[in-house]
């Protein structure tokens, strides 16, 4: 399952899964375990593959890009992150990944703001 959120990590930057950096296998994995052990007892990631996969790799997206806050632009692997609305962007990969996933929390509860 990690490899699918690496994969859709990249593929939100627009790169590809020839082989990921071990940076990013890192985040992707810290993203994942902790979406893991947010989960309702009785619910595991294998039983909400698919939006478990799309919540941890927008979490990972979000962590990235928050990486880069003070530079112009970084690489990681072959892709590039440009320094250009990051804030916004990193702000609305947390939201999104929030909604996927808030269901299948512990607590199911949702702010989404005022």
């Amino acid at each position: 399952m990690k490899e699918q959120i690496i994969s859709r990590t990249l593929a939100l930057f627009g790169g590809s899964n020839t082989s990921a950096p071990r940076q990013l296998q890192e985040i992707c994995g810290a993203c994942a375990e902790s979406l893991a052990a947010r989960l309702r007892e009785g619910i595991t990631p294998e039983n909400i593959r698919e939006p478990f996969v799309t919540a941890a790799s927008y979490y990972s997206a979000a962590a990235l890009l928050g990486m880069g806050q003070d530079v112009e632009e970084f690489k990681v692997g072959d892709m590039t992150v440009r320094n250009r609305d990051i804030s916004q962007r990193q702000k609305d990969l947390y939201r999104q990944a929030d909604v996927l996933i808030a269901p299948y929390f512990l607590d199911n509860f949702l702010f989404m703001g005022v």
